[in-house]
């Protein structure tokens, strides 16, 4: 626990690095990891890294969701959650699914979200789509009404011509609106 604080974690921590430990190399699991004293290096991780208040670790973090209590000095991929909690502190960028930040948390760095599929920007591009098709179709009907009354003005249109000059004007209108 971080003071106060409840951690849920998906699994039990499978390794610990104890306060009063300091460690440097490769860090791989397929389980959580619990950072409470120093680390330096590299961890990858199939599940979730815990950083408690007292943990510094100067790393890169490749994992499942990351708890942020203590210190970080590298950069963050998580392909859920990151969380820095009022005691965090990322010094280095994140490549995160979703970012928790509580009051009082540092994080200098760049933070890159990975994009979740918007339904509004699909609507938006349809509705563009629809408005494209319905502006082409009326020029064509406007085309459609200036060529036929060029036809009357050269004399090749004609009475029976008349009618269908209105039904196509009335067309153009009805279908515009």
């Amino acid at each position: 626990m971080f003071g106060k604080q409840k951690i849920t974690v998906s699994q039990k921590i499978e390794t610990l690095i104890g306060k009063e430990t300091v460690l440097s190399g490769s860090l791989q699991s397929k389980g959580s990891i619990r950072i409470d004293g120093s680390f330096k290096g590299e961890i990858t991780s199939r599940s979730d890294v815990i950083i408690g208040e007292d943990g510094l670790v100067q790393a890169r973090i490749d994992c499942i969701n990351v708890i942020l209590a203590g210190r970080v000095e590298g950069n963050i991929k998580t392909e859920g959650k990151l969380d820095i909690r009022s005691t965090g502190v990322l010094v280095g960028d994140a490549e995160v699914g979703s970012l928790a930040v509580e009051d009082g948390a540092v994080l200098t760095g760049n933070c890159k979200m990975k994009i979740r599929e918007d339904k509004r920007v699909h609507t938006e591009n349809k509705g563009e789509h629809v408005n494209h098709e319905i502006h082409e179709h009326g020029e064509k009907q406007n085309r459609e009404i200036i060529e036929i009354n060029e036809k009357k003005e050269d004399g090749t249109g004609g009475k029976d011509n008349a009618a269908r000059d209105k039904a196509v004007a009335e067309r153009s209108r009805g279908k515009n609106r």
